[in-house]
């Protein structure tokens, strides 16, 4: 199977290689500019957050495709009246037209009262006619509409959400090139909206457009790759990995689009006349564009389903569906209005009830989130297990407290809602007891779930040190090997909510199940001497991670762990192997399996194990030495009482009774 590159690989004896320099360089780099944009971003979509106050645009320009001129874009609530839809705009304030930074210029620096004067006509031959518009304030949003919330949500939250989500995966696995296709992929997410970078300020605009129309248009080859590389590439050696290479006959056009965006987007910005023959030769151009984006689409979920038809692992299969799930509920109802809007010759705005296609962009943010919960929960990429630990608690426990302030704000905002129509009447009286006995309900319903929460994720506090010091007084008055295995097992698993433990003991012989927890039968497995788990364990002397679903786990990558061995360990349902030695001697090892909360083994967890694993071992050798000892003593007395035995029938062979004879004297 073709392995992603590991340049960061995990040392004989634990130890990790340091990352590339130039990779953190890198990541620094594209944090900064991705950071740069979306504060900007959001500044301009919400200047009141910012504390700014900025005027309403009086209507947008865009790009004419008939010329080097810009058409005005009037949208509800326009209050110049004299402007229409598809007017060509020649100046603002005197200046001319030549780009969409005059316009943008002359908004940035005005303020609410202020008068700009435009020069329209209504058609190539119409006569110029001089127009006078009066700024007004923008309103900060209202919140008070599903509309509201969604347009917040999907330009204010969710883009951050993708880029915390992107930056985080790849600074756990810097040497993956699927962490940084995954960034790629949510920077593009997050960059997705049209900025109104006309306005912004002039060092910072041209890099800005440049930045979106990349972003936005590259997309479609994030999802392409990503469905060729995510979770796991297609082997090399399939009929499908050979045809991985026919990828460029759409990468290369899309690209070729994206730059010659870049290009025009800049012209447009600050001089349209010098890239309009280039936006003239990409307009024809633009339908198969359209139907290569939709290709590579279709594509994504392709390659998905074909994964999960050639995957034996269940665990991967179960990723899958839940992914090829997600992206089907995110990209196909965005896709399907596009492809409806584009059919018609309409934007998807001008067609479309305003709910429907914000409704549709909010599930196009699904597919983040379905990424993160395969990655967070169904451990997608061997993400550190220092940045995992308590991630899925910590979002589940959390959510609760984030819904239950949500659901108060929206009872309270319904109840005023009411209470202002209503008036004074009985029915007044009536909303707010409703309203309070709602409340309680709810409450009681989310204290309900949080404990349910609590149960399911096991985040049960304990103390290591008092865990160690009471299982070291229990070790140290047990004298046999079965009861120590089974005190031992029990508390591991009352302590770490471990569903299954076996004890696997060398006696004179393979490595074989001495004792097993929350099995229904003694796992029938026996790893000889010579095994390489046994000599992984034996070497390294520290516990041991397997991951039977990833082939980045040692077992795949260390060359003679054979796939009987694998089947054993997938027997077991090991995730951490704990190895019981006594100096270089491995008297056997501990296989332990998921957490039932699906949580990893922290690093906390591995301390305590690592000390609970030494005084086993040298208990267990007690427990030997003890077992041979009571041997020895009862083979000696055996063989004191066979001597005594001997001496009684030797005795009793001579007479009891000497019979006299005469002349004789004897004893």
């Amino acid at each position: 199977m073709l392995n992603a590159p590991q340049a960061s690989r995990i040392a004989p004896h634990g130890g990790i290689r340091a990352p590339s320099r130039t990779r953190y360089a890198a990541l620094a780099f594209l944090l900064s500019i991705a950071l740069i944009y979306q504060v900007r971003y959001t500044e301009f979509r919400f200047p009141s957050w910012f504390g700014r106050q900025v005027v309403q645009y009086p209507f947008a320009v865009f790009p004419d495709s008939k010329g080097p001129r810009f058409s005005a874009y009037t949208y509800s609530g326009s209050r110049v009246s004299d402007v229409h839809n598809g007017d060509l705009v020649l100046s603002v304030n005197g200046k001319p037209m030549t780009g969409t930074s005059v316009f943008g210029e002359v908004i940035a620096n005005s303020r609410p009262g202020d008068s700009i004067t435009f020069t329209v006509r209504s058609g190539p031959n119409a006569p110029v006619r001089t127009v006078h518009a009066r700024l007004e304030a923008a309103r900060p949003p209202l919140l008070d509409s599903f509309a509201t919330w969604t347009v917040i949500l999907i330009t204010a939250v969710l883009p951050w959400f993708c880029i915390v989500l992107g930056v985080w995966v790849t600074l756990a696995r810097l040497q993956d090139i699927r962490a940084w296709l995954l960034l790629a992929l949510m920077l593009s997410f997050a960059s997705y909206f049209t900025p109104g970078t006309e306005s912004w300020e002039p060092w910072l605009r041209d890099y800005a457009v440049v930045y979106h129309a990349a972003s936005a248009d590259f997309l479609a080859i994030w999802l392409l790759l990503f469905g060729i590389y995510f979770p796991e590439p297609f082997p090399r050696e399939s009929r499908w990995g050979r045809w991985v290479p026919w990828k460029w006959i759409i990468i290369a056009p899309l690209a070729f689009e994206a730059l010659c965006d870049a290009i025009t987007s800049v012209g447009a910005l600050e001089n349209y006349a010098s890239v309009y023959f280039i936006q003239r030769v990409l307009i024809p151009l633009r339908a198969a564009f359209n139907l290569l984006d939709l290709i590579a689409v279709i594509a994504l979920f392709l390659c998905l389903a074909l994964k999960i038809r050639i995957q034996t692992s269940p665990d991967a299969k179960r990723r899958l569906r839940v992914l090829i799930a997600g992206a089907l509920v995110s990209l196909c109802p965005v896709v399907g209005l596009a492809v409806v809007a584009h059919l018609l010759g309409v934007s998807m705005e001008q067609y479309f009830p305003s709910w429907v296609y914000l409704a549709a962009w909010l599930l196009f943010f699904l597919f983040p989130v379905t990424l993160a919960y395969v990655i967070v929960v169904h451990r997608a990429m061997d993400v550190r297990v220092v940045i995992r630990q308590g991630l899925q608690y910590a979002l589940a426990r959390r959510g609760v407290r984030v819904l239950r302030v949500l659901f108060a704000v929206v009872l309270g905002f319904t109840m005023f809602s009411l209470l202002n129509r209503v008036g004074r009447s009985p029915l007044y009286y009536v909303i707010i007891a409703l309203a309070v006995a709602i409340w309680i309900w709810f409450r009681r319903l989310s204290e309900m779930l949080a404990a349910w929460i609590d149960r399911r994720f096991f985040r049960d506090a304990y103390n290591a040190e008092q865990l160690l010091a009471e299982l070291s007084e229990r070790v140290r008055s047990i004298v046999e090997t079965h009861p120590l295995l089974t005190t031992v097992s029990e508390r591991i698993s009352q302590s770490l909510h471990v569903s299954q433990i076996a004890v696997l003991i060398n006696a004179s012989g393979p490595y074989q199940p001495a004792y097993a927890l929350g099995y229904d039968a003694m796992p029938h497995v026996a790893f000889p001497d010579d095994a390489a788990t046994v000599r992984q364990l034996r070497e390294s002397r520290q516990p041991a991670r397997v991951y039977i679903d990833d082939p980045n786990s040692w077992i795949y990558r260390a060359p003679d762990v054979t796939d009987e061995e694998r089947a054993r360990l997938a027997v077991l349902r090991s995730e951490l192997l704990l190895p019981l030695s006594v100096k270089d001697n491995l008297l056997g090892f501990i296989s332990l399996s998921q957490k039932r909360s699906q949580e990893p083994y922290s690093p906390t967890d591995l301390r305590l194990l690592e000390s609970v694993a030494a005084q086993t071992g040298l208990a267990l050798e007690v427990a030997r030495l003890t077992t041979a000892m009571t041997v020895e003593i009862a083979r000696r007395e055996r063989l004191s009482r066979e001597v005594e035995i001997a001496r009684e029938v030797q005795e009793r062979l001579f007479p009891q009774q000497l019979p006299p004879t005469p002349g004789l004297d004897y004893c």
